[in-house]
């Protein structure tokens, strides 16, 4: 019987010759070559974009020197960006469109592509009357997010998010602190994150009242600095040897690096707490202000500078933090109730003092004779300083109507405490400014107009300061009035870029963005 196979009919099968079989295994071989170097490169360009992701460059950068109108139809409180990863940004926000009882809704904005395009994760974050972030410098996903819990007590809680914000628990805050002191509520500002700690600015209330202080019942607010190593469910005070001196924390700075490296500013009480003299129209420019550090987590303190004037806050660049920075413009406080009105208010000085090697040494930092008004200024990863707006003025002073706005109440029951009949008007020397670039006035101010004679500006410009030339330079001009909210970096360790924020032609507010 002959056996046909199915595909070779009619024909008998003969071995392959030696040169063939050579042939073929030499092809062979070549393939698995060409295979291999497929796969290492398809691995090497997976590994590479994987590092990049990591980095914090899948995104590229925006276009370098030119401003770019990016959003429109909130008002931003704070903006933080993730420092891993640049390109991902958490903004606390509030919508244009005011809700039915005609009270603002606090949200929060989330991009990953440096501001091109924003998602509104408010209804999930589920934040209520005030919204403060902070964002785990190694991990852009993580979030943490401080509100007013929807109880009666209305306390503050801690929102945390893994995945950007998409999912949320809620962590009720325990304090703990020193004995000498009362029990108090949890109520942090400039929340931070440095490696797994969580830093804050903590509003205590001291058990003993000093004896000079008048006896209308206030609220006698001492801030503290306060961290957490878990997580945030629990916090301790880590500056309690400047309670005796009556001197609370104002401005604090955090070394990437090593968390236990801390620079502390502090001052005495944020309000004037006594009468004056009528004809001392501005009793409080004289409060001075002292920075220290400790390099073990708050178990010592060393003094670095001593009398710097009232309004300064401390800054260090983040590549690099051995460069600090401690500055601001030279302010009153605000004045006493029944102290005489000064005619006119001069623009404060801006001041800025530079330190190299960890505060060892400093030097002034020469101010051009027209940057004399700062409103808020900025340290680039690299240790460049970023000041906006300069305002020249005029030389005659030009009579204005000034509208003083209410500023929030403070939260949890403090909001019921019996405050003098005429509170004043917080200056904003006295109004927090942390890493996000938040401002929340610390007391309430009475509403209505008053005229004062001040200089018009006439122009603004964003300057920037280079410390290996010791020199100013002008950055760029911003396109609408307004003021510069907040400084992120264009790279995980460099670059910078400067957000902006004012009213549009229409009169809507809107945000900019410029790469420097």
């Amino acid at each position: 019987m002959k056996i046909q196979d199915s595909g070779m009919t009619g024909t008998q099968a003969k071995p392959p010759s030696p040169g063939r079989a050579r042939r073929g295994r030499w092809l062979a071989g070549i393939g698995a070559i060409t295979v291999v170097a497929l796969l290492i490169g398809a691995s090497a360009l997976v590994f590479a974009q994987l590092k990049q992701h990591q980095a914090g460059q899948t995104t590229p950068a925006p276009p370098v020197a030119q401003w770019q109108q990016v959003l429109k139809g909130y008002t931003l409180n704070s903006l933080v960006a993730a420092r891993s990863n640049p390109a991902v940004l958490y903004a606390c926000a509030v919508q244009s469109a005011t809700s039915p009882s005609g009270q603002a809704t606090i949200t929060l904005l989330h991009s990953t592509d440096f501001g091109d395009h924003w998602q509104d994760i408010g209804s999930k974050a589920a934040l209520n009357e005030t919204c403060k972030l902070a964002v785990n410098p190694s991990n852009a996903n993580e979030i943490y997010a401080i509100t007013i819990a929807k109880n009666a007590q209305g306390t503050e809680v801690l929102r945390h998010s893994t995945d950007g914000g998409q999912a949320w628990e809620t962590i009720q805050p325990v304090l703990h602190v020193p004995a000498s002191q009362a029990t108090a509520l949890w109520i942090v500002q400039q929340i931070q994150m440095e490696g797994n700690h969580l830093f804050g600015m903590q509003w205590l209330i001291p058990r003993a009242k000093p004896q000079d202080l008048p006896t209308t019942e206030f609220p006698l607010l001492l801030p503290r600095l306060v961290t957490s190593v878990d997580g945030g469910h629990n916090w301790t005070v880590i500056d309690n040897q400047f309670a005796a001196q009556q001197l609370g924390v104002h401005s604090y700075a955090v070394d990437p690096t090593n968390p236990g490296i801390i620079y502390d500013l502090v001052g005495q009480f944020l309000l004037p707490l006594k009468d004056v003299p009528t004809n001392d129209p501005l009793p409080y420019t004289g409060l001075n202000q002292q920075l220290f550090k400790t390099t073990d987590g708050g178990a010592t303190w060393q003094m670095l500078l001593n009398a710097m004037p009232y309004g300064s806050l401390v800054q260090l660049a983040t590549a690099n933090p051995q460069l600090i920075y401690v500055g601001g413009a030279i302010g009153p406080l605000p004045l006493a109730p029944g102290a005489a009105e000064s005619p006119s208010i001069a623009p404060g000085s801006f001041h800025l003092q530079l330190s190299t090697n960890g505060g060892t040494t400093w030097k002034n930092v020469a101010i051009p004779s027209d940057m004399q008004s700062i409103q808020s200024w900025f340290v680039s990863p690299g240790g460049q300083v970023y000041a906006s707006p300069t305002i020249p003025f005029t030389s005659t002073p030009t009579t204005i109507t000034v509208t003083a706005v209410p500023a929030p109440p403070l939260p949890g029951n403090l909001q019921h405490a019996k405050l003098p009949a005429s509170p004043p008007s917080p200056s904003p020397s006295v109004m927090e400014r942390g890493p996000g670039g938040e401002a929340n006035a610390q007391s309430n101010a009475a509403a209505g107009a008053l005229t004062q004679n001040v200089p018009v500006a006439t122009s603004q410009t964003i300057r920037r300061y280079d410390p290996t030339t010791d020199s100013w330079s002008d950055v760029t001009r911003p396109p609408v009035p307004g003021f510069m909210l907040q400084l992120t970096p264009a790279q995980p360790n460099s670059g910078a870029i400067l957000w902006y924020t004012g009213a549009a032609a229409n009169g809507q507010m809107t945000l900019y963005r410029f790469v420097a």
